[in-house]
């Protein structure tokens, strides 16, 4: 789950760092962004609405850029 937050914090522009499931300053930093552009309490902790709104707002910007992973066989 860590990861999948930190994934979408990168296609949000929010995030530039490793995604590795370690949460750090810059992982706090850039949910803190997330949190002030929803106008939701700026915890650092995201809430399920928040969490989903970032993961949609990941999932067009990764079909805008027309990112798609394939299965290497």
């Amino acid at each position: 789950e860590r990861k999948t937050i930190q994934d979408a914090l990168v296609w949000a522009s929010d995030y530039n760092g490793v995604v590795g499931g370690v949460f750090g300053r810059r992982t706090f930093e850039a949910i803190l962004a997330v949190q002030k552009r929803l106008r939701a309490p700026a915890d650092g902790v995201l809430d399920a609405k928040a969490k989903g709104e970032l993961i949609a707002a990941a999932s067009r910007e990764r079909q805008a850029a027309g990112f798609d992973i394939k299965a290497d066989d």
